[in-house]
């Protein structure tokens, strides 16, 4: 899915003429070593990968799932509510990157509960997909904007 994910979102951005992801926040992480580091470490492991997996997957999916009653339709409501929200706290990114988290979201909060509640396999994943992206625009190979 996660090799998947990417080609979709891009062509409904292309569709939609949305311009690329605002990427201006992460300063200039090609020349600047402790900047890269301070987002790849405490930033992309721990806010965002341990941090927003536990608030958004784990409390916030949880919580609204109870919400909304419980059972099936309460649980597949509570994976777009939340993708909704995981998508909005990204609008520093634009429009594009509001679509790709809420995507992300999506599946991820699917995957959280296909997996018996299970935050770990996506703590990992969402800490390497941000360390490849970061780490791929640090060497120059993907650019900011």
């Amino acid at each position: 899915m996660i090799l998947l994910l990417p080609a979709v979102l891009q062509t409904i951005a292309d569709a939609l003429a949305l311009r690329p992801q605002d990427l201006s926040r992460l300063g200039d992480i090609q020349h600047d070593t402790v900047r890269y580091l301070v987002l790849l470490i405490p930033i992309g492991w721990g806010t965002a990968a341990f941090g927003e997996e536990l608030v958004f997957r784990g409390f916030l999916n949880t919580r609204l799932a109870t919400a909304f009653g419980g059972g099936q339709a309460a649980i597949a409501l509570s994976v777009v509510v939340q993708a909704l929200l995981f998508g909005l706290v990204h609008a520093y990114l634009g429009p594009r990157g509001i679509m790709n988290a809420a995507a992300i979201g999506l599946v991820a909060g699917g995957v959280y509960w296909a997996n018996g509640r299970s935050l770990w396999p996506l703590i990992i994943a969402h800490g390497l997909v941000d360390s490849v992206s970061l780490t791929l625009l640090r060497l120059g190979v993907a650019h900011q904007g």
